[in-house]
């Protein structure tokens, strides 16, 4: 079985990077990059739709609730994300749920925004509030979690 481990937290705040970091240092590990970053730079758009944004939340959970051959499966986001995103976007009904990550890393948003055509908030006070949100979802969901700072 697997060691899953996600990184999730406000855009720019070093998730992507501890993620490959982890990845790259445990052995017999793999690197699941974010989905919806992987699909919005594929179709070359910088802004989603309620279809994209549905088509990311079932291929995310789908790579959230995959079986892995490896050690230890390192993900760039999580479900808390996706549940963010919607409620400042798209406003849908979309109960979701954790994907039984064993651990789960807030990143807390105290490095330099750097700007990204995929990125939308640039003043801290956003991604502090995003990150308010996530933290909260994460207490409510008793998932064991430890803030990046």
């Amino acid at each position: 079985m697997s060691i899953r481990i996600a990184f999730t937290g406000p855009e720019s705040s070093g998730k992507s990077t501890f993620a490959k970091w982890v990845s790259e240092r445990l052995s017999n590990a793999v690197y699941v990059a974010e989905y919806a970053r992987i699909f919005l730079e594929s179709k070359k758009k910088q802004r989603a739709n309620k279809e994209d944004f549905m088509h990311i939340v079932e291929m995310s959970l789908s790579q959230y609730g995959a079986d892995h051959s490896h050690d230890h499966v390192i993900f760039d986001g999580d479900w808390c994300m996706l549940e963010v995103w919607n409620e400042w976007e798209f406003h849908m009904n979309l109960p979701l749920s954790n994907s039984e990550f064993h651990l789960t890393f807030l990143c807390y948003p105290d490095i330099p925004w750097e700007m990204d055509p995929l990125r939308s908030l640039p003043r801290v006070e956003d991604r502090l509030l995003v990150f308010t949100q996530i933290e909260k979802k994460l207490k409510a969901s008793s998932d064991d979690y430890a803030t990046l700072s």
